[in-house]
């Protein structure tokens, strides 16, 4: 998909998992570039099980500061998830915010955190396109600040 890897230029991911997973840092293992291209997300999570502990996401392909989880969700995770609603799946948000005008609409995900700034569990999906729906999104990158929201019904 051409995602744009963050402090990056010039290099692009294939999905943001691929991205988060590529950028992640283990005490026995640096960066893996060669999850920026992984189209089939086979063989995409990256453990501290056969790697060591993770010692956080690296800053950039060639960056040297290695961001806390808290800082690399957004840094990394949040403006790259962004980037795919605004240029990949920008028609299908588009007939979802028409629909929400007249219907109730229901997002299901595995995760269910909404607390952007809770580093003990993974942010849920469905709550990023919720918030990109309402224009809420936590994060813009534009100035680089946290946009914090109260949680509206959907």
């Amino acid at each position: 998909m051409n995602i744009p890897i963050p402090f990056s230029p010039n290099y692009t991911g294939a999905s943001v998992e691929g991205i988060w997973q590529g950028l992640k840092v283990f005490v026995g293992e640096d960066i893996d570039i060669n999850s920026f291209t992984n189209t089939s997300m086979k063989n995409i999570k990256r453990t501290c099980k056969t790697r060591g502990k993770v010692l956080g996401h690296r800053k950039g392909i060639h960056g040297i500061e290695i961001l806390d989880y808290k800082s690399a969700k957004l840094y990394i995770y949040i403006p790259s998830y962004k980037w795919v609603l605004d240029n990949v799946v920008n028609d299908l948000i588009s007939k979802m915010r028409e629909a929400h005008k007249t219907k109730d609409l229901v997002l299901l995900d595995y995760n269910t955190c909404q607390d952007v700034l809770d580093d003990s569990k993974p942010l849920s999906h469905a709550y990023l396109i919720k918030a990109y729906i309402l224009g809420l999104y936590p994060y813009n990158t534009e100035n680089q600040q946290l946009s914090l929201f109260n949680d509206e019904t959907f």
